[in-house]
């Protein structure tokens, strides 16, 4: 019972997964656009979370690359709020630390 749930769930990420980053390509500088960035960060922090936790308390590295991947959606993020760059660096960064964070978790 427990695996079943676990397999819809790791099916549910990799849909989220996929759906965030095929809206964030389609709606660029839109509105919708913005809320789904700011929602798919959100999304690669929790998945990053997710990944570390998930992990022995005793698999420092592996939690370690997990936090680090979780970081370059942060830093996405923070690139979008400073308008630093009119590029789609921040949108690259995030779906990054979203695909990343998959392969880690379900993977590595």
């Amino acid at each position: 019972m427990a695996l079943g749930i676990l397999f819809i769930l790791f099916i549910a990420i990799l849909l989220l997964s996929v759906i965030f980053s095929v809206l964030m390509i389609v709606w660029k500088n839109t509105n919708k656009g913005k809320g789904v960035f700011i929602a798919a960060s959100i999304f690669s922090i929790l998945i990053a979370a997710l990944s570390a936790s998930s992990l022995p308390s005793n698999y420092t590295t592996e939690i370690c690359i997990a936090l680090l991947i979780g970081f370059v959606g942060i830093i996405g993020l923070i690139l979008n709020f400073t308008k630093l760059t009119k590029t789609y660096l921040p949108q690259v960064f995030v779906i990054v630390s979203i695909f990343g964070t998959v392969v880690k978790l379900f993977f590595i």
